[in-house]
């Protein structure tokens, strides 16, 4: 019977010993990840810190983050406030959210300019204290070229005006809701006559003067440029004689060279609008034709004669 616990304990403490190896490898497996963890964690782009609940500490920050601190320390104060504000409102959840700067009193991001993060925080315990851990993602690059393609599919590239789409899906947009609107198609006169006689870089400044003065037009007036020499203003809440008004007041400053600088001969548009009266259900593609004859009906009426216009002699041009 001795001999027989002798075995036992010899074979229990073989086993104990394989068991303490698995442990050890397992601990040593813990331990390379962890090194592997924490040189991801600190060699990582995105910013990663982790900061006290409470108190705002920092607990871990990663070189991403440290370099941040070193070069823009008024920007890094405003992150941290940032970050620890959300803490206090999703302090039991996981969260992804939106953040973006403007410039700081260290000069980054520049004037005019802004940087975007995506913040990716989660609640934790560290050594015994409640806290949240940041990995703050710089999507500023991603937006921009977002804002780019954004801009390409809704405005102008010459103008910078909104385009045609967009003035469709507004207008769109506005009958769906029901509301009262008007629309003014404004054509510029002579433009062909322009780009032939003084090339097209005159005839592109021309444009760009007509947009000048067209976005004099009171705020809540959207102007788009929907064609070569064609341009379209949205406005709510107005009506079609108040537009006219207006349109015929600022033609009238831009012919005596009142809004822009000197040019080759006297500027010049036509135009006309059309109003959406509700309770009479005209659709938009009626108010866009309505528009669109009014304006012809002008230019037939008060189109001036190119002659008038010039400011030097062109024997092209019959008196």
């Amino acid at each position: 019977s001795f001999n027989a616990m002798v075995e036992q304990l010899a074979e229990r403490t073989k086993k104990l010993e394989a068991e303490k190896k698995i442990v050890e490898e397992k601990n040593l497996e813990l331990i390379n990840m962890q090194e592997l963890f924490l040189m991801l964690m600190y060699n990582s782009p995105e910013l990663i810190v982790l900061l006290d609940l409470e108190s705002n500490e920092e607990y871990i920050i990663n070189r991403a983050a440290e370099l941040m601190k070193a070069r823009h320390p008024s920007l890094t104060k405003i992150l941290r406030r940032e970050l620890w504000l959300h803490s206090q409102s999703y302090h039991n959840n996981k969260s992804r959210w939106d953040l973006s700067f403007t410039a700081s009193d260290d000069g980054f991001p520049p004037k005019s300019k802004s940087v975007f993060y995506v913040v990716d925080s989660y609640p934790m315990y560290w050594k015994g204290n409640m806290a949240m851990a940041h990995i703050i993602r710089d999507c500023t690059e991603e937006r921009e070229k977002e804002r780019k393609l954004m801009f390409e599919a809704f405005n102008d590239p010459m103008t910078g005006l909104y385009n045609r789409r967009y003035a469709m899906e507004l207008l769109k947009t506005w009958h769906d809701e029901g509301c009262r609107y008007c629309i003014s198609i404004v054509d510029v006169d002579y433009l062909k006559y322009c780009n032939d006689a003084f090339g097209h870089a005159t005839g592109d400044e021309y444009l760009m003067n007509i947009t000048k003065v067209l976005l004099m037009m009171p705020e809540g007036n959207v102007v788009c440029r929907i064609g070569g020499d064609e341009f379209l203003i949205c406005a709510k809440n107005v009506s079609k004689e108040l537009q006219n008004m207006r349109l015929q007041r600022l033609r009238l400053k831009m012919m005596r060279g009142e809004l822009t600088e000197p040019f080759f001969f006297t500027q010049s548009f036509s135009f006309g609008s059309g109003s959406r009266i509700v309770d009479e259900g005209n659709s938009l593609s009626e108010l866009l034709r309505q528009a669109d004859v009014s304006m012809y009906q002008y230019k037939m009426n008060f189109k001036p004669k190119l002659n008038t216009l010039m400011t030097y002699k062109d024997e092209r041009v019959e008196d």
